[in-house]
């Protein structure tokens, strides 16, 4: 999993090595022509498919559990939009809220079953 300085650029060229599922490249202060740049974000990634699908990634730790989630797709985000999200993210683990206690999945939408409060509005 490389560590590199996730530009806009990078994005459209980032490509998922033969042989494997999916790679991630994780946000670091250092770019591919070896200048140290300071606005780089912990925990962010960018992952590629094999199948050319790309979004970007936070991984963070709460109550000793380490956690991937999905920050959103580069259709969606672009480097510095999701540099943000992170920030805020993170910001929210600090408060000691779970950044995904208000998302709901909408591949796992159709399980939730409703409850009698729900029926009733």
């Amino acid at each position: 999993m490389p560590n590199i300085f996730l530009t806009d650029d990078l994005v459209f060229s980032a490509a998922c090595p033969s042989g494997k599922d999916q790679e991630i490249y994780w946000d670091h202060p250092m770019g591919a022509d070896g200048r140290i740049r300071s606005n780089s974000v912990s925990g962010l990634g960018l992952r590629v498919t094999k199948l050319g699908r790309m979004a970007f990634v936070h991984t963070y730790q709460l109550n000793g559990q380490r956690y991937r989630k999905v920050v959103g797709s580069t259709l969606v985000y672009n480097v510095a939009s999701a540099r943000l999200e992170v920030i805020k993210r993170k910001q929210q683990l600090k408060d000691g809220t779970d950044p995904e206690a208000g998302r709901i999945d909408t591949r796992r939408k159709h399980f939730l079953i409703p409850t009698s409060n729900d029926a009733d509005s």
